[in-house]
């Protein structure tokens, strides 16, 4: 089996470690990583429909070339380009992570959604439904973490993120495609005034948080006693994470998900099971 990721920000060392993490389980596999064109990079090509008929070719071919395909970057919200068909459960967020073949159709799909779920099946008895959930970015994975915790019973939340503007967009998509959820935004200089009411808090940023939101979150004022810190930054342990341990919040941290994440992967698209706790600490010595 052969695959690769279409993406404008490659995570070749991760899927390098998986490819050999699925070889140590019994796959054969082969990761390749394409070189895009570099007008493929700019996020702003594809608003000319010309270029994004360019890009739906070069695809195609893609698609020849590769049995399986991970999306990232700002391909995540470029379903419409990707693909002609999707199913039901990503009408709504119109996010996905992966492109997979079954027989000669490919269909995109979001493991993202399903790894979140099982990441929180056993702390989630301990979480308090009622109170809100503070979300951190404003970003496609924002939307498919939110889609995957009202799943789960949540329907309060506020997003914060230090574009407002974006923030604002994606509450707004949020509301109309959940109506019985509740969705507000808090700027990000005024979370430091929030209550400690929030029984989660997650950090969909996977990146290096700029200064003004690490400052803004760091104290923890919203989160009460024994409430749930998420984090998405594939780092060992971020400075967040360390604080949020310090304070005594349960921690969930950014490998966690990531090993889940690719563990649903291989286990949903290849059908193989890869062991998560020796890939885990493959991932450490990769993000240290």
């Amino acid at each position: 089996m052969k695959w690769s990721e279409i993406s404008n920000e490659p995570q070749t060392k991760r899927f390098e470690a998986l490819s050999q993490e699925l070889k140590l389980s019994k796959f054969e596999n082969e990761f390749v990583l394409p070189v895009l064109p570099a007008e493929f990079l700019v996020e702003k090509f594809f608003e000319n429909e010309e270029n994004c008929d360019i890009f739906r070719n070069y695809l195609k071919q893609i698609k020849i070339d590769f049995d399986q395909l991970r999306i990232g970057g700002f391909f995540k919200e470029k379903i419409d380009l990707m693909s002609t068909e999707y199913p039901a459960d990503l009408m709504q967020t119109k996010t996905f992570d992966s492109l997979v073949k079954t027989g000669k159709r490919w269909w995109p799909r979001s493991q993202l959604f399903h790894a979140f779920i099982h990441l929180l099946t056993n702390e989630i008895k301990q979480v308090d439904f009622s109170s809100p959930i503070l979300i951190v970015g404003a970003n496609s994975d924002s939307k498919t973490i939110i889609s995957a915790l009202i799943k789960m019973g949540f329907s309060r939340f506020n997003v914060t993120d230090s574009d407002s503007e974006l923030c604002h967009m994606l509450v707004q998509e949020m509301k109309r495609s959940y109506f019985s959820t509740r969705f507000e935004m808090t700027e990000i200089g005024y979370i430091t005034q929030l209550p400690n009411i929030y029984s989660m808090g997650v950090n969909t940023i996977s990146g290096e948080l700029d200064e003004t939101t690490k400052l803004a979150l760091v104290y923890f004022n919203f989160l009460p006693k024994g409430a749930l810190w998420i984090e998405s930054c594939p780092q060992a342990v971020s400075t967040l994470a360390n604080e949020a341990l310090s304070f005594g919040f349960q921690v969930k941290l950014g490998l966690d998900l990531i090993s889940e994440l690719d563990f649903t992967w291989a286990k949903a698209v290849l059908n193989c099971e890869i062991d998560v706790a020796r890939y885990k600490e493959t991932l450490k010595t990769i993000y240290s």
